[in-house]
């Protein structure tokens, strides 16, 4: 086969893996096209670039295992499980642990750079906003006073879920900061703008989101990155930072709509509150609470070992409707339709209620032993990433859900492609 041949397979890849970047966020239905293509052209690429000819057995072996042992558990637990009506549709969701086990051993060809991603991640952010926007009309969006509320429910109809799209914003800020760090000098001055306009457009997005953690964990990266380059520049003026900016955070936080809890219905929500009392009252709204308390009484009933994948969502399904409040109830009624099953809104309890202790070690293992791989340039960017995970991770299903494929993605960027990015110039902070 001819080299023109190759490279043309090469570039068709990355540019499905381009695609399909740009799309990670959205409902599945919207990202299946991209998927296909993806994988068809990488399993052309393996022939054609004979990529079996080139894996390194080095200590990344240990993780892809790990991946595909998360996986295979469920067929481990299947001959121990009273029924199967869940299985195939649990592990469905993660398919991607194990395809991009493979990916990451295998490798990715030579024209996928970093920088690609992360622009794409930005750019497909903006855009999506935009879009969102231009569906609910621009008139209504600037003349409503409920615009964001009508920006909410349009992106859940057109795009995907609040915790999709934040997780992606936050992920589109660390991808600038890091861009902004490395290559200060040769980014034009046009483009620094466009990506300081770029991340307050996420976070008036973030802040006004119908739900909190993408909002916080945001907050919490900007303000460790600003302390983080302060200090850089001078010390002292990063003594004074670490007391005004935690003011600003908490200021921020406590003065967010969703975090006064407006948005769950408070029945005074001009009623002045104490920071305790604010606490109190969120947590006593939250809808989340009785589903992780049904998943852990369904846990505890087997703590060492767990109940596998289609067990567990069976007893979990049938603890949520002992337990469930109005809230759920009207929304289990409303979407019954289109709801295959709920799950525990944490990968956490997901994972202890499937597999137990040995189960949250593994999944442990996934998260962390990353950091050991990673190029010492990408350190960083891999703990704030790995930071944003494991809040998605409290607060929804993460690695055995659609969120699945953005892990994967995300494994392969951090882990595979060539860095365009090396920290070889004078970056913002002078170092």
């Amino acid at each position: 086969m001819s080299e023109s041949i190759k490279a043309g397979i090469n570039y068709i890849n990355l540019a499905s893996a381009l695609l399909l970047t740009g799309v990670m966020y959205m409902w599945y239905p919207m990202q299946r096209i991209f998927v296909t293509l993806f994988a068809v052209t990488y399993l052309i690429e393996i022939f054609t670039d004979k990529k079996f000819k080139h894996v390194k057995v080095d200590k990344s072996i240990y993780l892809y295992v790990a991946m595909t042992v998360f996986f295979l558990l469920a067929f481990v637990y299947k001959p121990f499980e009273q029924t199967s009506n869940y299985f195939y549709p649990v592990l469905e969701r993660r398919i991607s642990l194990v395809a991009f086990a493979v990916i990451c051993l295998l490798g990715v060809n030579k024209y996928y750079k970093l920088s690609y991603f992360l622009n794409i991640i930005v750019i497909s952010a903006v855009l999506a906003i935009f879009y969102i926007i231009y569906r609910v009309g621009i008139g209504n969006f600037i003349h409503q006073p409920n615009r964001f509320e009508l920006f909410n429910e349009t992106r859940i109809e057109h795009i995907g879920t609040h915790m999709s799209f934040n997780l992606y914003m936050n992920m589109g800020i660390i991808g600038m900061w890091y861009m902004l760090r490395n290559k200060w000098k040769s980014i034009n001055t046009v483009v620094k703008i466009l990506y300081f306009l770029a991340a307050v457009l996420f976070f008036i997005v973030l802040s006004k989101s119908d739900g909190r953690s993408g909002l916080f964990i945001g907050l919490i990266i900007l303000f460790g990155l600003i302390l983080y380059e302060v200090f850089r520049l001078n010390k002292k003026l990063g003594v004074i930072a670490i007391v005004i900016v935690p003011l600003l955070f908490s200021f921020m936080i406590m003065n967010n709509r969703r975090m006064e809890n407006t948005i769950l219905y408070d029945d005074n929500p001009t009623q002045k509150e104490s920071f305790e009392e604010k606490i109190r009252n969120v947590l006593a709204k939250e809808p989340r609470l009785f589903i992780w308390e049904s998943a852990w009484n369904i846990y505890t009933q087997k703590p060492i070992l767990g109940h596998g994948i289609s067990d567990g969502q069976s007893f979990f399904e049938t603890e949520l409707l002992k337990n469930e409040d109005d809230e759920y109830r009207y929304y289990r009624e409303t979407i019954k339709d289109r709801l295959l099953y709920t799950e525990p809104h944490s990968q956490f309890l997901q994972t202890l209620l499937e597999f137990g202790i040995g189960g949250i070690i593994l999944l442990l293992f996934i998260y962390f032993y990353p950091l050991t791989l990673v190029d010492k340039n990408r350190k960083w960017m891999m703990i704030l990433i790995l930071i944003l995970f494991l809040n998605q991770s409290i607060f929804d299903v993460f690695l055995t859900s659609q969120f699945s494929l953005i892990f994967g993605m995300t494994l392969m960027l951090m882990l595979k492609t060539t860095d365009d990015l090396h920290l070889n110039e004078t970056s913002i902070c002078g170092g």
